[in-house]
């Protein structure tokens, strides 16, 4: 056995020494370093979640305002087009003349004649938006959207407003709907 000059440490010396071994263990740790680290990146996650969703919100309204300016846009353009234009002094019928639909149908290449319109009318201060209802039935898809093209350029300042297209059977039935503003006479 091997002899030492230093003296041997009671067993009650030992786990006292054990523990301050543990103790400057424990300060010499970074543990309060890694949780505030740790709170500061969920804090962060936390504020950049939230930005993202209010951006995305913010990104959508700017969108939805976009739109609604460009629809006015068009609008205020459409009324000014109206408003430049002479009014007729007589009480002319200003309708779309069910004759020259019938006509457009035929040239077109519809087996069918177009029935007459259901016609709606929305007042305003000196304009009026007439709508016409028309529910039209052809075997060829063609002919139908031909037609509603020759309508939309042979009426000046008419616009597709509804159009709902369905096949049936061995046919397509349209609805469509036209529209356009008119002057009324002042």
């Amino acid at each position: 056995m091997i002899a030492s000059d230093q003296p041997t440490m009671t067993p009650d010396e030992r786990y006292e020494q054990a523990a301050l071994a543990q103790i400057g263990e424990r300060r010499n740790r970074p543990r309060h370093f890694v949780l505030l680290g740790g709170v500061v990146f969920l804090i962060a996650l936390i504020v950049v979640i939230f930005a993202w969703t209010k951006q995305g919100r913010a990104s959508a309204d700017l969108s939805k305002r976009e739109r609604d300016l460009a629809t006015l846009v068009n609008l205020t353009s459409e009324w000014i087009a109206l408003s430049e234009t002479e009014a007729s002094t007589e009480d002319e019928d200003r309708r779309i003349p069910e004759s020259r639909v019938r006509e457009l149908a035929s040239r077109a290449g519809m087996a069918k004649q177009p029935p007459l319109a259901k016609r709606n009318i929305d007042n305003y201060k000196d304009a009026r938006r007439a709508r016409y209802r028309y529910d039209v039935s052809d075997e060829s898809l063609g002919a139908l959207m031909t037609w509603v093209d020759l309508v939309l350029s042979e009426f000046g300042g008419a616009w597709v407003h509804e159009i709902e297209l369905k096949p049936s059977g061995n046919t397509w039935q349209l609805q469509v709907v036209f529209a356009r503003w008119e002057r009324t006479s002042t």
